[in-house]
């Protein structure tokens, strides 16, 4: 086999072999055992045994199985496309394809869904709502101020970027009015792709919402370590390219700090 084809022969024969790879991998390492477990018959599964020796995802010895360290690594990363192409799959119908892009595959796996229903359009923001219930602080950037938002208690909310024509839109969603005001809003000439939730609490989590015409379509609910480091990251980034704004009281709207 040239050794350029090497890779793509290994992830093709993970793919193929994702299961009895994942028994090997939980231990079940007897060839025997491993024959007697699939619905497949044994030449198969010793078939399968053996082209996943020869591209050096596993070692044998006396009948006895185990993952390389590079095996270990491929079916790592085969299980999470596999995760993440599930739950796209699931999604599929709820969210368009285009506006899902620029969204890190970190946020899908291990996720909790909310997709927008008929009969309950703001399902997609309940896990929004729970993180500013359960956590002192939150941290946002968001394309859009929804009317939706006025229903959760924002106490908790620390930070906030928004988009300036969101905010010129809608001022009035986080002004005075809506005690207390976080203690930074921000607003920022880029594009904020999706809402960005993040608590930064002993037990820290996310939430990214996908948009669809500016309407909530679905969240992916968080708390995995990359997911919450990507969020947070993205947060900051629209942090640091903002500028600063004042509720005036007087003028009922947000101004520039001087």
């Amino acid at each position: 086999m040239p050794q350029s084809s090497v890779p793509d022969e290994r992830l093709r024969l993970l793919l193929q072999r994702r299961e009895l790879m994942q028994r090997v991998v939980d231990g079940t390492t007897d060839r025997r055992e491993l024959a007697a477990e699939s619905d497949r018959s044994q030449s198969t599964v010793y078939r399968a045994l053996n082209q996943l020796e020869d591209v050096g995802i596993l070692t044998e010895q006396n009948g006895y199985y185990d993952a390389t360290p590079v095996g270990t690594r491929l079916f790592t990363r085969v299980q999470q496309l596999h995760a993440e192409a599930a739950v796209l799959e699931r999604v599929s119908d709820t969210a368009p394809v285009s506006s899902l892009d620029g969204l890190d595959p970190c946020v899908l796996r291990e996720a909790s869904i909310a997709e927008r229903r008929r009969h309950d359009p703001l399902e997609p923001l309940e896990p929004v709502a729970e993180i500013f219930e359960r956590n002192d602080e939150v941290f946002a950037a968001t394309p859009i101020l929804l009317p939706a938002f006025e229903q959760f208690e924002l106490e908790a909310m620390t930070e906030v970027v928004v988009e300036r024509a969101a905010l010129d839109a809608s001022p009035e969603l986080l002004s005075e009015d809506r005690e207390p005001v976080p203690e930074y809003v921000g607003v920022t000439e880029r594009e904020v792709p999706f809402v960005f939730v993040v608590a930064e609490s002993d037990q820290p989590e996310c939430c990214v919402v996908v948009l669809d015409n500016g309407s909530p379509c679905v969240s992916f609910q968080n708390t995995s370590v990359d997911a919450v480091r990507w969020v947070r990251d993205r947060c900051l980034s629209f942090r640091r390219q903002s500028d600063t704004l004042e509720f005036d009281s007087r003028e009922r709207q947000f101004v520039p700090v001087e």
